[in-house]
């Protein structure tokens, strides 16, 4: 495991199921984490006295005193780290991981307790399989954090991304024109992505120059597909915890960087040259999209940032009045928008 301060949690494992349990009580639980690591690590039985009165310390310690100090091998390595974002902590972890395979898991989402067994038996037999995505569920705060590994997000747009896939195991497999689909719809979370430690570094893991931008995982994504063969599970076998500090919750900042992620892959990538044509209406549909949320928001600076972005191809008349808009004094801004909107509703009798 590796943490930083900020709370991101990236978890390294490699088909231990007596780990299983471990990981789901951890999982939202930082602030418990650290100490009860430093006491394992000090002395192999904690008086209850040394324990803060919060739920979990006293069952986080009972498991990791089982599987780091009683375990013949064992399973959890834990490193606290300054805080260099999501994306270093991912890699430090994988650089870290003595194992074969990968699985990461965010400290605010859940992996199914059939995670594991799923994943394995599929892996163990399409050894070709370079990575697996997890269909997913989303839940809140104060909701049962329980994942009930039934239908899931993804569900809902499975005609579309998955259609043509071979199927077994759970699995859907050998997806027609995948990444073209994902310039669409880029439905795969880092959390439940399990991929092949060899290849993680092969791609150089998750690229912290995106640190501030949002999107790291659709650029990862994108990278991982251009060289290896993926599955994605049809059952929901992670829970993504939605919430007020999601930095994802901002549509317009989401927006901004997908578009930043999609012109670095074209720039970077050889294997986009396939895609030209679809990343650039990609952008020009996202740029496009963003734009109508920033001025319904009055995020005018957001606006004017993705007008300098959008090609001259994707302008329309209605996107060249909201440039203008944006690109008055700040004073002036909300006033305009606000003239321009009442004379829209006005209807002549």
């Amino acid at each position: 495991m590796a943490t930083d301060y900020s709370g991101d949690l990236s978890l390294a494992f490699a088909g231990h199921t007596q780990g299983r349990n471990l990981i789901s009580l951890c999982l939202g639980q930082l602030s418990v984490l650290h100490h009860c690591f430093t006491l394992v690590g000090k002395v192999r039985e904690v008086p209850a006295t040394a324990l803060p009165s919060l739920p979990g310390y006293t069952k986080v310690l009972q498991l990791l005193s089982e599987f780091t100090i009683k375990s013949e091998f064992p399973v959890v390595r834990y490193f606290k780290t300054a805080n260099y974002g999501v994306q270093h902590a991912r890699n430090f972890g994988a650089s870290m991981a003595k194992s074969d395979w990968l699985t990461f898991c965010d400290s605010d989402d859940l992996l199914s307790s059939s995670y594991l067994e799923t994943a394995n038996s599929f892996l163990v037999k399409n050894p070709r399989i370079g990575l697996v995505f997890s269909n997913f569920q989303i839940f809140k705060n104060g909701e049962n954090g329980e994942c009930s590994g039934q239908e899931g997000e993804i569900q809902a747009q499975a005609e579309f991304l998955v259609s043509g896939a071979r199927y077994t195991g759970g699995y859907y497999f050998e997806i027609p024109d995948l990444v073209r689909r994902l310039l669409r719809f880029q439905g795969f979370m880092a959390s439940g992505t399990s991929i092949r430690r060899e290849a993680f570094l092969k791609i150089g893991g998750y690229n912290v120059e995106f640190r501030k931008i949002l999107s790291e995982d659709f650029d990862f994504v994108l990278r991982a597909l251009s060289r290896y063969e993926c599955g994605v599970s049809k059952s929901a076998l992670v829970k993504i915890r939605k919430h007020g500090s999601n930095q994802s919750g901002n549509a317009v900042r989401q927006k901004i960087g997908e578009c930043i992620v999609l012109d670095t892959f074209k720039k970077n990538e050889p294997f986009s040259t396939y895609y030209r044509y679809d990343i650039e209406q990609s952008i020009i549909h996202r740029l496009r999209a963003g734009i109508d949320l920033a001025y319904e928001s009055c995020e005018f600076d957001y606006l004017k940032t993705m007008t300098l972005l959008l090609p001259i191809k994707g302008f329309t008349p209605k996107i060249l009045v909201k440039r203008w808009i944006a690109g008055l004094p700040q004073n002036y801004r909300k006033r305009v928008y606000l003239m321009i909107e009442k004379a829209y509703e006005y209807k002549p009798k």
